[in-house]
């Protein structure tokens, strides 16, 4: 588990951006997905709830910023092997998996004076997210592709390396 942690921890570091952004930028990110559980249902099966086991995510974004205020276009996918199911208060060990497809449309407000090497940044997003499980216990099977309305919150700070390159911890 120490072993995972620190590796989520170095993935989530390596995240490139550019912070206080001038004209178009891109930025890519890899880390660990920590999903949380998800519930299903079916036609008369009762509620289930699905845990994940720590995954993988990855994904992308182009922008434009004035400064300090960006807008960007972002595409991310994670993923994770299912833990077990809860049906009703009994679990069940379970295998399969799941992930998550994610378009999204972000502002960010980075804070500080231009030209600081640490730059706080918050950001909210608004888009649609395609949920697929595929996964099995000895009690339930569930597969299915469904989508959804996404919204996402962002905080981080970005280590500047250089005027076109940043470090993101977010």
């Amino acid at each position: 588990m120490n072993r995972l942690l620190a590796i989520a921890v170095l993935a989530l570091v390596f995240t490139a951006t550019t912070a206080h952004a001038k004209g178009l930028y891109f930025s890519g990110h890899l880390g660990t997905s920590f999903s949380s559980e998800m519930e299903a249902s079916g036609s008369g099966l009762p509620t289930t709830t699905i845990n994940f086991d720590p995954g993988f995510a990855i994904g992308g974004a182009i922008g434009f910023g004035t400064g300090n205020f960006r807008l960007e276009g972002e595409i991310a996918y994670q993923s994770g092997d299912i833990e077990d199911f809860s049906i009703s208060g009994f679990s069940f060990s379970g295998t399969g998996d799941g992930y998550t497809l994610r378009f999204m449309g972000n502002a960010c407000y980075d804070f500080g004076a231009e030209g600081s090497t640490w730059v706080p940044y918050i950001g909210a997003g608004i888009g649609v997210a395609a949920i697929h499980i595929d996964g099995s216990s000895s009690f339930v099977t569930i597969s299915g592709t469904e989508s959804s309305v996404a919204v996402q919150l962002m905080a981080g700070v970005a280590y500047e390396m250089s005027p076109k390159t940043a470090f993101t911890l977010g």
